[in-house]
């Protein structure tokens, strides 16, 4: 893990300056660093806290299999440090081995998972970024709340998601974003895959993550401070695809989001030719258990 996302607004890096005193804050943040080498741990250490002095930061653990291949990434996070005993959480990742590449399957804090991952190898020779159909699907919803009418907009893509993960440039690639009060910032997403590999599932669960973040900070912080940023429902996505005429096509997406008691429900169904061409694409949707609506219909000719 590079850095937790839903965490990263509860540090920051000061540098005060009153009248001719200096003084210095060194980065409370992660800071990333090459895994050449196969280290095995790693202890961070920086000049932190109201009365600053260097302390432990991260410490990071590296384990391997016997064939030299990553199998889990633990990480210690520290806070609080003006306190006699700092608190801290404990983030896990665990990696598989999918046709000879490591990649990320489940992610945990304070031993609760809360993201999981998982992967196919399909029979085909394709090369280079797996893609889908249509590149922006995107969609909104009116609803009626007494007298008020509520506007929501759904956009069930991975670009809305980030991951804590470093960037390979094929499984997880990074986006340059924009807001308004952060200015630019770069994120990690996953993509659908790559050569062969395909991304199958993928499940961010925030009531989980607020789950095992509470072990170690007795108040609901994460709550308090839930955001757009912080994704605070439960997320997951769901693809299936086949391989015509040694093409790899998406022949179907489900994208399920949970808030509270309230569960909205997207389906994206596509169909192609014996030549791997799409032909068309349906979208529907769903709320708690009222009836699937038609979104969107795409149809193509060659």
């Amino acid at each position: 893990m590079i850095r937790s996302t839903a965490l990263a607004a509860m540090t920051c890096l000061a540098v005060l300056l009153t009248g001719c005193a200096t003084v210095y804050r060194g980065p409370a943040d992660y800071v990333d660093y090459s895994l050449e080498g196969k280290a095995k741990a790693s202890t961070t250490a920086a000049l932190v806290g109201t009365n600053p002095k260097v302390q432990n930061t991260y410490e990071d653990e590296y384990i391997y299999d016997a064939a030299g291949n990553l199998v889990k990434h633990k990480q210690t996070e520290y806070f609080k440090y003006d306190s006699s005993q700092p608190s801290f959480v404990v983030w896990e990742t665990d990696f598989k081995v999918v046709g000879g590449v490591t990649l990320p399957y489940r992610q945990s804090a304070n031993d609760v998972v809360y993201v999981e991952i998982d992967y196919d190898l399909l029979a085909s020779q394709s090369k280079g970024a797996v893609k889908q159909g249509t590149l922006d699907r995107h969609f909104s919803v009116q609803q009626q709340a007494g007298f008020d009418k509520v506007y929501t907009t759904w956009t069930p893509e991975l670009s809305q998601f980030p991951v804590d993960f470093r960037a390979d440039d094929k499984f997880v690639i990074s986006q340059r974003k924009f807001s308004y009060y952060g200015g630019f910032s770069t994120e990690n997403i996953l993509t659908l895959g790559y050569d062969n590999i395909v991304l199958k599932h993928y499940l961010y669960s925030h009531a989980k993550l607020v789950e095992g973040v509470n072990k170690s900070f007795q108040w609901n912080l994460f709550q308090m401070n839930s955001n757009q940023s912080y994704r605070p429902k439960d997320s997951e996505f769901n693809y299936e695809w086949k391989v015509i005429a040694n093409t790899i096509v998406q022949t179907k997406t489900t994208f399920t989001e949970t808030q509270g008691t309230s569960k909205m429900t997207f389906e994206e169904v596509a169909e192609y030719n014996d030549a791997g061409q799409r032909g068309g694409e349906v979208w529907t949707s769903q709320i708690d258990k009222g009836k699937p609506v038609t979104l969107f219909k795409q149809t193509l000719t060659y």
